[in-house]
Order: structure tokens, then C-alpha cells, then sequence
């Protein structure tokens, strides 16, 4: 039941807390604030970015006035377009305003909200915000189905890790929908967010900050919450979570040889379920989990530090 996981992988795992690691904050709304005019908006905000195809962004009434400050053929580009200008807020401040339009074609290899081309656009175009800064993207796709898309391709562009000491990085960042987005669907989109910084911020700390051993108490930490009740989830019947430390020669007795050579250390969380032993393999959290014989099925993710 995605509503009994709702925020078991939100929790700061032992201490370790992407959302105070000196990246921006992020956070996604379900809906632009009720009748409010741009000018109101950008009083709020250091930078604001609308995000979307040209003809969704002409029909919010807070996107229009911004697409309209720009020559049309300078934001019809099949391959997408950013494009940035000045305007005044509602106390005559002038504020950068952004319009992204996505990239229209799409292989089969791409996603049809072209979330490739969104985070590209703005890692390219668009300033991390400093300390203090508030900005807000206000994302207008095709079509509700890639609300989630991109808004991920958005929050990516502002890793959760940073030990930039010039300019000082950090700051706000608000994700907006102009078509309002059901509270739970904007809350679930919001965890994913969550969840996709926080995996960066493991990968981009350091050894010295996210050491082994707080990796495995991260690891023990999410297999708990996800079994405790007082956490709010209860695995279904069948379904069984746990984890599994394996060090030293165990490693290598298990077939871990390259992990062995390396690092030394493995921490898995086990998933098993009666669902999964229909096929040779499942996803979980974007990790490729394949399954092995040990008395019985048991599906298996390594989450490796070295």
C-alpha cells in the first residue's frame, strides 16, 4: 500500500540528513497558490522558471505573461529552448524569469516528456540558487501523466550534497504544477524527490562523512522502519524485508570476489516475496534485484560503499 510507505524512506537514516548537507532544499506543491497574479508570485521569489510546452504554458494564467515577454520562434526549437529576461514583481523589483520548453521529438528511446532535455536545459542555463535565494519552477507538461517526470528532472538539477564554500550554495527551491495535481499524488511525487536526493547525496558524499559504517546503519535503519509498525508500513503477507551484513571471508565464500578485492564489506536489504518467484528477476528502488537459491527464493539487493 503506497499510502503505509508514505515517508518510511523520507526519515533522516542515523544522522544522516541529505536536506542539511548544504544543497538547496526542495519541495514540490500540489497547485499554484489560489488566485494568485505573477506579480504577487515573483515577489516571493529571487528566480522563476516556467517549464512546459509552449501551449500549456499560454493557458496558465501565471506562465502566459512570462511566455509573452518572448519572441515565439525564439521558444519553438524541436530540439527544446530556454530563454531568460527581466520583469517586475508587484513592488516594481525586477526578477529573472526563465521559459523551458522541452524538446518535442522523442525516439523510442525517450521518455515522451523529454525529461533528458529539461535538466539539461537548466545544468546549462540555469544558476544554483545562493543561501538566502528562493526560486520556483512552474511545470506545465503535455499532460498529467508527466507531472512526476518532470518534476524529477527539475529536482535532480539540484543535488541534496554540496561542500562548495564560494557562493555559498544552498537556498530554496519550489516545484509548482500549473494544473492543480491531487494532494496525494503531489505528496507521493514529493517522497520520490526525496528519495532520488537522497540516494545522490549517498553517492556524492565522501568515505569520511558516509563511512561504512554509517552506510550499514542507514541500510539496518530503512529494514526496520519497514517492518516496524510504529512506522506506519506492514509488508504484506508473504512479503518478508530484512538485512544482511556480509564482511570478510564471507564475502568471498558468497561469490563477492570483486566487492572482496575492493571494499571488504557488503550491506543488503532482502526482499522476498511470493509475487516474485514468478519471475527471474525484480525492481526495487531502481536496483536490478536478482534472485538466489538458498533453501528458497530470496530476492536480493546489494547497496554497496566501499
Amino acid at each position: 500500500d503506497d499510502q503505509q510507505l508514505k515517508g518510511v524512506f523520507e526519515r533522516a537514516p542515523s544522522g544522516f540528513d541529505p536536506q542539511k548537507m548544504g544543497g538547496p532544499a526542495v519541495q514540490v506543491h500540489h497547485a499554484l497558490p489560489d488566485g494568485e497574479r505573477l506579480g504577487v508570485f515573483l515577489s516571493r521569489y529571487t528566480k522563476v522558471c516556467v517549464v512546459g510546452p509552449l501551449a500549456q504554458l499560454e493557458g496558465s494564467p501565471v506562465c502566459r505573461p512570462v511566455v509573452q515577454a518572448f519572441p515565439r520562434e525564439e521558444l519553438e526549437c524541436e530540439n527544446g529552448a530556454i530563454a531568460s529576461t527581466l520583469m517586475a514583481d508587484v513592488l516594481d523589483e525586477m526578477k529573472r524569469v526563465y521559459v523551458l520548453t522541452p524538446a518535442s521529438s522523442c525516439s523510442r528511446h525517450n521518455s515522451p516528456a523529454r525529461p533528458d532535455s529539461v535538466t539539461a536545459a537548466l545544468l546549462s542555463k540555469f544558476p544554483m540558487p545562493k543561501a538566502g535565494e528562493r526560486v520556483a519552477f512552474v511545470l506545465a507538461p503535455s499532460e498529467p501523466a508527466h507531472n512526476v517526470a518532470l518534476a524529477l528532472a527539475v529536482a535532480k538539477v539540484f543535488p541534496a550534497y554540496s561542500r562548495k564554500t564560494a557562493g555559498r550554495a544552498g537556498g530554496e527551491v519550489d516545484i509548482y504544477f500549473a494544473e492543480p495535481m491531487e494532494m496525494r499524488a503531489a505528496i507521493d511525487c514529493d517522497t520520490l524527490v526525496k528519495g532520488m536526493r537522497n540516494a545522490a547525496a549517498m553517492v556524492d558524499a565522501p568515505p569520511n562523512e558516509l563511512t561504512t559504517s554509517l552506510f550499514v546503519a542507514i541500510a539496518r535503519e530503512v529494514a526496520s522502519n519497514l517492518v516496524d509498525p510504529s512506522a506506519g508500513y506492514t509488508p504484506p503477507v508473504g512479503h518478508v524485508i530484512s538485512c544482511e551484513v556480509t564482511t570478510g571471508e564471507e564475502l568471498r565464500k558468497a561469490g563477492f570476489g570483486g566487492m572482496y578485492g575492493v571494499g571488504q564489506a557488503a550491506t543488503c536489504l532482502l526482499y522476498t516475496s511470493d509475487a516474485a518467484d514468478e519471475e527471474d528477476s525484480v525492481d526495487l528502488g531502481g536496483r536490478r534485484i536478482i534472485k538466489k537459491k538458498k533453501r528458497k527464493e530470496v530476492s536480493n539487493v546489494c547497496m554497496m560503499r566501499e
